[in-house]
């Protein structure tokens, strides 16, 4: 069963990779992230390391909108995580 613990870890853990790999290879100006969000994301560094602060501390719903930020996260999640 789920429990918003293991899924604080699991997105944690997920971020940490997310930031590994802008790290490396950064968009540069005017130039689209590889990494793939949603909404009002906008896959920069300093937004995931933003993420990656916040998760800790946010509260179940901010957890939720984090992942569901990131579909390859969300979707992860749902095939390996809440299981």
């Amino acid at each position: 069963m789920e429990t918003h613990n293991d899924k604080r870890r699991f997105v944690a853990q997920r971020l940490d990779e997310i930031i590994g790999a802008l790290e490396t290879s950064a968009p540069g100006p005017g130039e689209q992230s590889p990494v793939p969000t949603s909404g009002e994301f906008d896959g920069s560094l300093v937004a995931a390391q933003r993420h990656r602060a916040e998760i800790e501390t946010a509260s179940d719903e901010r957890l939720d909108e984090i992942a569901a930020g990131y579909p390859e996260i969300a979707a992860a999640w749902e095939r390996d995580g809440s299981s």
